[in-house]
């Protein structure tokens, strides 16, 4: 290994949790002001010192703004306090201190053109004026691309933060090159300065050093073909990936994270099967620089996965793997001692469209700061040992702090980029935290985004059976849908009929029911089409969508 750490201080110490930390319902949710949101980060917007939470809306689905909800000691307000006011068919979003002034911009993607499908989207950025986000965009790419996510890294080893670009469309099988845009002192190029020489279609990827030579290589999640890395030779990027799954799959999101420990960073997927493949949660572990080829673990659950994490919610040191999936609970296997169980021990009582996890000390109570001392070679790219991290508050190297445009770090996943002519001898004093909440982004026109409170053991209530489950809602005939669910416990159950932008058409099902599994057969809609069927019962509301005929 590369680097050595050393723990200098420390201001609370960190008790080992056997218990997954979150209730199974979320203390906060946000309103129907967007409805199809994709992406999603903490940052610190308005530099109040308190987190916001970034989201971006539209999916494949309407075109909505970029919204930020402004954190305070009251919490999060249930409505966003800034919006953009463009509006696109946003995919996912990345943030970073792209010019260097030590406020967040944030790069949204977007999956698709003003025109909707056939129309390819793009990537933009939204730059930080002074504690507030701009409200039209500043940059834009000048490539057209069907874009699901970008992500930001240092590719060439300079400090500043240089943004990876997914580009491909699998339902119409449009394959299209990844892409980077180098920032040149603190402005992206609006070409790409890299392409890869393959044609794919990606939906995620993320930046690490997977092979320990302190440079970032770039893992990519595709669907309709292999996973990839294109490794990072001293600041060069291979055009070809260096490594690939031996299957192909219909990847949608990844996650990376050292889960055993061994100092070597592992890759994680969730392959959906709505296109085909297995639908499974996956592990590639890191076997000293190299992925396996094949997964070495895989998920017990076979559907639509899709929002992934690799974090330590439980405090013992070791990285949990956290999963969502459409119209499905959220799951946490636990890790335990670098294994994790093919079924999850934590799910909530939510099932709605999940599409990406952001975790964050939100109500900071259980901050911890941390100083470093890392000695390195010649390399930028500095993998600490906490992840996520809150903030950083200095970067030393041989006795001399830099100044915020010279580093640049990915929060998340906890790494640090120096340029490496600064020095050998680096110091870093940080903020991390042992008490991560838990927020995720929705695609479900019928809720809204979730925060999870991390509480402590003792006051976590044991999940129940699921009260209510909508398992399956199918077509059965030329007038009549199918609608199949489970029932915890004796209720009234209405089954309603909403249009794909959640208008109410139809009450399809009023009636008692006793607990356990039933089957229904209700009255199809008047016209074909894309609708969603939503079951209330007991208090609790489940809902699918559904393609009729």
């Amino acid at each position: 290994m590369l680097l050595r750490a050393v723990v200098v201080a420390t201001m609370a110490a960190v008790l080992l949790r056997a218990q997954i930390p979150y209730p199974p319902t979320p203390q906060w949710q946000s309103d129907l002001s967007v409805r199809y949101s994709t992406g999603i980060g903490w940052a610190d917007i308005n530099g109040d010192g308190v987190l916001d939470l970034v989201v971006a809306s539209g999916n494949d689905m309407a075109r909505e703004p970029v919204c930020v909800y402004f954190g305070s000691a009251l919490g999060l307000p249930s409505a966003p306090d800034w919006c953009s006011a463009d509006s696109g068919y946003h995919g996912h979003l990345a943030i970073a201190d792209v010019d260097g002034d030590g406020a967040p911009d944030v790069a949204v993607s977007e999956y698709l053109g003003p025109k909707g499908w056939g129309d390819p989207g793009g990537v933009k950025l939204y730059r930080n004026r002074g504690g507030a986000l701009e409200r039209q965009p500043s940059w834009r790419a000048r490539e057209r691309m069907y874009s699901f996510r970008c992500a930001f890294g240092d590719v060439n080893g300079d400090g500043r933060p240089d943004l990876a670009v997914a580009a491909g469309e699998a339902y119409q099988r449009v394959a299209q090159p990844l892409r980077v845009y180098l920032n040149r002192d603190g402005m992206l190029d609006s070409v790409a300065s890299w392409s890869s020489a393959d044609s794919l279609y990606a939906y995620d990827l993320a930046w690490a050093d997977l092979d320990g030579d302190g440079w970032l290589d770039l893992v990519v999640a595709c669907a309709r073909g292999p996973m990839r890395v294109y490794r990072n030779l001293g600041g060069r990027l291979e055009e070809t990936p260096r490594w690939t799954s031996a299957e192909a799959e219909f990847a949608n999101s990844l996650a990376i994270a050292d889960v055993d420990r061994d100092g070597w960073p592992d890759v994680a997927f969730s392959f959906n099967r709505q296109l085909g493949g297995s639908g499974r949660f996956v592990l590639f572990r890191n076997r000293q620089g190299v992925l396996e080829r094949q997964p070495s673990w895989q998920s017990e659950f076979s559907g639509y996965g899709s929002g992934i994490a690799l974090v330590d919610v439980d405090g013992d040191g070791l990285p949990e793997l956290i999963t969502g999936a459409w119209w499905d609970t959220v799951r946490i296997y636990r890790n335990e001692g670098g294994q994790f169980a093919p079924t999850p021990q934590w799910q909530s009582h939510t099932r709605t469209v999940v599409e990406a996890f952001a975790f964050a000390d939100f109500n900071a109570d259980g901050l911890d700061t941390a100083e470093l001392l890392l000695e390195r070679p010649p390399v930028p790219t500095l993998t600490l040992p906490f992840a996520p991290l809150e903030r950083i508050l200095s970067v030393a190297v041989d006795g001399q702090e830099l100044p915020q445009w010279r580093y640049t770090a990915d929060l998340a996943r906890g790494w640090v980029s120096i340029p490496a002519e600064a020095g050998s001898r680096v110091r870093v004093r940080l903020v991390h935290s042992h008490r991560r909440d838990m927020a995720l982004s929705n695609w479900d026109p019928t809720v809204g985004n979730f925060l999870f409170l991390w509480q402590s053991p003792s006051s976590v209530a044991v999940p129940a059976a699921e009260p209510l489950r909508l398992c399956s809602a199918a077509v059965a005939g030329a007038d009549a849908i199918a609608v199949e669910l489970d029932l915890g416990q004796p209720a009234t159950v209405r089954v309603e009929l909403y249009t794909v932008l959640g208008t109410r058409c139809a009450e399809l099902f009023a009636g008692w029911l006793p607990a356990g599994r039933h089957r229904l057969r209700v009255r199809a809609p008047e016209a074909p089409g894309v609708y969603w069927i939503a079951v209330q019962a007991a208090g609790h509301r489940s809902v699918l969508r559904c393609l009729y005929p």
